[in-house]
């Protein structure tokens, strides 16, 4: 029969406890009752405690030896270099100056020119935590710095959107206006499109007309010049024969006075 025994806290092999129990009874020649049998059990488990504690306590103070040992080499090794540290983006903007002399100081001096006096310090450590602490600041100011302004930009663009309300308003009724004013002035744009593709329709006509005028006007003036020119002939034959009645006269006078001689 195996398994473990539970008594004041600490467990105890159960097969132990009934070897233990087995001598003692062969030794005493059995028990009275079942209580001598737990005091027995809580005797032999108070022993074996005493043998096993301080072993399990060394135990344990060497393991956390170790652990505390590995713990320091491993926080003195991998502990941060500050002169590496200076170079970080973070601080970009600080430049750092190493002292002459034996303290070996540092100084540290913003470069962002606000023209900042340095500021000197006993060791790297020191130097690198200002310039990321003053880093942290300036970064808060600014920030606390443009959260009031986000603020009052945010004031100003309700201010700003209440009144693009009222404009909204007055504009929509401007534009409707000019919507009406644009579908008459579209509707009066048709009737004189209509009325000037008549009049179009009307002035083709009448070019057409004085079209035909002009040829009739042509023809008229041609007429009218071979008309003239016929009355000059006609004035021409007019004189010649006047000329030759006036002779014919003469010849008849003259005839008719010798005649009468």
């Amino acid at each position: 029969m195996g398994g473990w025994t539970d008594a004041s806290k600490g467990l105890v092999p159960f097969s132990f406890c009934l070897t233990t129990f087995s001598s003692q009874q062969y030794k005493l020649g059995g028990f009275a009752n079942s209580g001598s049998l737990c005091r027995l059990l809580v005797c032999n488990q108070r022993v074996i405690m005493k043998k096993t504690f301080p072993k399990f306590v060394a135990v344990l103070l060497a393991i956390s030896a170790v652990a505390f040992m590995g713990v320091s080499m491993a926080a003195y090794f991998g502990r941060p270099n500050p002169v590496a540290e200076m170079g970080a983006e973070e601080i970009s903007d600080y430049n750092f100056q190493q002292s002459a002399g034996e303290e070996g100081g540092w100084s540290v001096t913003p470069v962002d020119g606000t023209n900042q006096p340095s500021k000197p310090f006993k060791n790297a450590y020191e130097a690198v935590a200002f310039a990321h602490s003053d880093k942290t600041s300036r970064l808060t100011n600014q920030t606390n710095e443009m959260n009031t302004l986000t603020e009052t930009l945010r004031t100003q663009i309700q201010l700003v959107k209440a009144g693009q309300e009222e404009d909204r308003a007055a504009i929509e009724k401007r534009i409707a206006r000019l919507n009406q004013y644009v579908a008459d002035a579209n509707q009066v744009l048709a009737q004189k499109s209509l009325e000037l593709q008549k009049l179009s329709v009307e002035t083709a006509d009448i070019r057409r007309q004085t079209s035909k005028r002009r040829e009739d006007v042509k023809r008229l003036q041609t007429e009218l010049d071979e008309l003239r020119t016929d009355r000059f002939r006609l004035e021409e034959i007019l004189v010649v024969l006047t000329d030759r009645l006036v002779r014919l006269q003469l010849e008849n006078q003259a005839l008719e006075q010798r005649l009468a001689k």
